[in-house]
């Protein structure tokens, strides 16, 4: 595994790199992990506000190994499609109790990251969302920053972070 240090997320690499190697595969319709979303000593609780400079890190180490081993366009929408999922984590890290600035700050982090991810919103499938989902999706889409920072604040309500 490599350091937590660089990409703060060492499983998914593992993941991703194995699966290279491997000569088939089989998909279950089945989920067989889950996350203790409550577990103080977790990588993703303790990650000093460089959550989002391990992940950027860790999504362009995916994204080098893609076009070195030439794999065909459609690995490069999933690690894009990874990469918005992960700014939902990312953005609510920028508007946690844990980031010491004040709701200004915050929302200029919030405005950076809306539009740091724009190039890879534009191809997001957003259909078979939830609505909820599907609203905050849209909103940063649209690139309405101002909304996307409201809307984590009724988010944050509801997640112990």
């Amino acid at each position: 595994f490599p350091s937590h240090d660089i990409f703060g997320s060492e499983d998914l690499w593992f993941n991703f790199e194995f699966l290279v190697h491997c000569k088939s595969a089989y998909c279950i319709n089945k989920i067989g992990n889950y996350y203790r979303k409550f577990n103080v000593g977790s990588l993703t609780k303790n990650h000093n506000n460089t959550l989002y400079v391990r992940l950027k890190a860790l999504h362009n180490e995916m994204q080098r190994l893609i076009e070195n081993l030439g794999l065909s366009e459609d690995a490069i929408f999933r690690l894009n499609n990874r990469r918005v999922i992960s700014f939902v984590n990312v953005s609510l890290a920028a508007c946690g109790k844990r980031n010491p600035q004040g709701k200004i700050e915050k929302y200029k982090e919030v405005r950076k990251l809306v539009r740091e991810f724009q190039e890879y919103i534009k191809t997001f499938p957003i259909g078979f969302l939830r609505l909820h989902w599907m609203i905050f999706f849209l909103l940063i889409r649209f690139r309405m920053s101002l909304a996307v920072f409201l809307y984590l604040q009724v988010i944050r309500k509801f997640v112990n972070r």
